[in-house]
């Protein structure tokens, strides 16, 4: 073989390798995994979610109430990162909805575009072009009972050997009429990384 034609196979060789190099990975958000960061991560917004709902609906108040309706004002960040709150509240709204168990109102603040849009739409209702039969009023809008709100705080520590943060995720339910809070729950989550000093 001539020199040149050594190093044209040498060189689709390393192409082939180098293109063979990236793989991609499926990673299931609910399942543990290592630690291999101390930084909020998808299967903490699943677990967070999901042990909150668990706990609200399972409360005595919530079972003994008949579909309480509630305003969901969502989560709010006290860490030093960018942690997408606004994903977990989602999560949690979507949870508590599909329950049929409590009936949830739109977020005064996050929704106000969507209610903006809905006033218009009544208000196009009760025009000469829509067939009175089909028209749709504001006036039933539902007043909530409760007020569900939360926030997550957190305790960063680094020493010579290992990075540690700790994670304190609470939520809260506010009886309107009573001014009570009548449902907390705290969930912990905490991560240590082994610093490697090879």
């Amino acid at each position: 073989m001539s020199l040149r034609s050594t190093a044209l196979v040498l060189g689709a060789a390393l192409v082939l390798g180098a293109c063979q190099t990236t793989e991609s990975v499926y990673r299931n958000p609910s399942a543990e995994s290592e630690v291999k960061t101390t930084r909020w991560q998808a299967h903490d917004l699943q677990s967070t979610a999901l042990a909150m709902v668990d706990s609200f609906l399972n409360d005595p108040y919530i079972v003994g109430d008949d579909q309480p309706v509630i305003r969901f004002t969502g989560i709010k960040n006290k860490t030093s990162q960018h942690i997408d709150t606004k994903a977990l509240s989602d999560r949690i709204r979507a949870y508590l909805i599909r329950s049929h168990r409590v009936r949830v109102l739109t977020d005064w603040d996050a929704d106000k575009g969507q209610r903006k849009k809905a006033r218009a739409e009544a208000k196009y209702s009760h025009s000469r072009a829509v067939d009175r039969s089909t028209r749709r009023s504001l006036r039933k809008s539902k007043a909530a009972g409760y007020h569900l709100f939360g926030e997550i705080s957190e305790i960063h520590q680094t020493d010579s050997n290992a990075t540690e943060r700790s994670y304190q995720i609470i939520m809260n339910l506010h009886d309107i009429e009573t001014d009570e809070l009548i449902w907390s729950d705290i969930k912990d989550i905490q991560k240590v990384k082994q610093r490697s000093f090879f």
